[in-house]
């Protein structure tokens, strides 16, 4: 293996190089240089969106080989045989699980009772997280700029993926800033600005925030958490009978006795004080992600991503809004320094309080599901209640609570992180506005028969400025406006 990072061992494969292959020096100190420089930049941008270390050391390693090195640099800076650069690239792609045509096959063929899509084998998560870190750092090294814009319209179109792999792919493009990118065939959608062109699936006239993809992913998460939790509440209860609801000759007459090891024994008071503390655990782990520590809860961020993408299509709603009003604002997802916006202290003070707020707020959810789940059981075990009652009277209140009170949060959460994000961005670029002196937002409704009376009014109150227009020291925390809100602050421009 070479170490793109140790010189010594770089020269003295460059010295092998020159003996071996029927290359100009030229050519293999040019190439030599280049793909150094396209692995440090693909391990850069892999540290940053979290690619597996071990995967980051090795990448494009088959690249050193005699199958590929020789055909690759007289490809690009030599006396290319097309022939030959074929067969390397063929090489490449079946010895390199990051690229996207490894995981096809070429006649199609689609195995029954598999989930390969018309010859497409799913991608795992790592590897097509390597794979965003591979076009990163060839635009670094080839374009001089992290922003792969031009790059994914010219060849997203040519991209065969996985649903699975898309999604992932799609999110994690979505967190560095590239809104809804689709793969395959697809239908491009001119932007507000020609640099900068978006990809969407769906009308932005229906959802202003364009969160609706990203807000369907974070409560499909939620689903499937409630729904582990429902499982495991289930089988506690009804195939286990740890509450011991059925009594003992009915259970066991004719069989052996089967109760499991960890049922809850002894008074009902103790049933119900160790089934609390199995059920608050239960939460912790399969919903909430956190461990308690005392009264302290360590959450394991989870929802942060899906928060983190919203805000992020806040920034981009705040830098089109400037391009529309004439500005030269430039952002690519990483600037020279490899430093994701993101990491401005501004953005990332926010994103810490929208963090804290909506894991506290998940945490009160659970909470609050406990809390009724446990005067349910209370009530079950002094009442003799059937296990599939008692199963039936949570399965209901996990549905009423945690699973409607979690769709809330994510509606919610998204909104106020794009909508924070926007009047933190405007601000940062220093909108003044002649004549007034201040920096100002306007207020975006849907624009559909279902915008509320709420949303309507915001719209067209006058605050001195026009109506809808708001100083953006006032209009923090408007929006959301209600639970449902689909409205968004843009930024204005006045001149005299």
């Amino acid at each position: 293996m070479i170490d793109v990072n140790d010189k010594k061992q770089v020269e003295q494969f460059r010295k092998q190089a020159i003996r071996k292959y029927d290359l100009s020096e030229k050519t293999i100190s040019d190439y030599l240089g280049s793909l150094v420089g396209h692995i440090k930049y693909v391990q850069e941008a892999g540290r940053k969106i979290g690619v597996n270390e071990n995967q980051l050391l090795i990448h494009d390693q088959s690249k050193f080989s005699d199958e590929e090195f020789p055909a690759y640099a007289a490809h690009f800076y030599g006396n290319d045989d097309p022939d030959v650069y074929a067969v390397a690239w063929l090489h490449h792609m079946n010895h390199n699980q990051h690229h996207w045509n490894h995981w096809i096959f070429p006649d199609g063929f689609t195995p029954k009772d598999t989930s390969v899509e018309n010859g497409i084998v799913f991608m795992p998560d790592s590897f097509s997280l390597e794979m965003v870190a591979d076009w990163m750092g060839a635009s670094r090294q080839y374009t001089g700029s992290w922003d792969m814009t031009e790059w994914l319209a010219e060849n997203s179109e040519s991209i065969l993926l996985h649903s699975k792999t898309a999604r992932h792919v799609g999110s994690v493009l979505e967190t560095l800033g590239y809104a809804d990118v689709k793969f395959g065939k697809m239908l491009k959608s001119k932007s507000s600005y020609n640099s900068n062109p978006t990809y969407t699936f769906a009308a932005a006239s229906s959802d202003p925030t364009r969160t609706l993809n990203l807000r369907r992913q974070y409560m499909a998460e939620f689903k499937r958490r409630w729904n582990k939790a429902k499982k495991a509440i289930k089988q506690t209860i009804i195939d286990n009978d740890a509450l011991g609801l059925i009594p003992v000759d009915l259970r066991f007459r004719n069989q052996e006795d089967t109760r499991p090891a960890d049922e809850f024994t002894g008074s009902d008071a103790a049933k119900i004080a160790a089934f609390a503390i199995w059920l608050r655990s239960l939460m912790d782990t399969a919903v909430l992600g956190a461990k308690r520590t005392g009264d302290a809860v360590e959450f394991d961020g989870w929802q942060d991503n899906y928060i983190r993408q919203g805000y992020f299509r806040g920034i981009r709603h705040a830098n089109d809004d400037a391009r529309n009003a004439g500005m030269d604002v430039t952002m690519p997802p990483f600037d020279e320094q490899g430093t994701s916006i993101l990491m401005d202290k501004v953005h990332l003070a926010a994103l810490a309080v929208l963090f804290a707020k909506y894991n506290n707020d998940l945490n009160g959810i659970t909470d609050e599901f406990v809390k009724q789940t446990m005067r349910i059981v209370t009530e079950a075990l002094q009442q003799d209640t059937r296990p599939a009652d008692l199963y039936a009277l949570i399965e209901d209140r996990l549905n009423a609570i945690g699973m409607t009170r979690s769709d809330t949060l994510v509606q919610v959460s998204i909104v106020e992180a794009v909508n924070d994000a926007i009047l933190n961005r405007l601000g940062q670029l220093g909108i003044l506005f002649v004549g007034i002196d201040a920096e100002l937002a306007y207020w975006e409704t849907v624009g559909d028969n279902r915008v509320c009376p709420l949303c309507i009014a915001g719209s067209q109150q006058d605050n001195g400025f026009g109506p809808g227009i708001y100083l953006i020291s006032d209009a923090r925390g408007l929006l959301p406006r209600h639970p449902r809100c689909r409205c968004r602050f843009v930024g204005a421009i006045f001149r005299r």
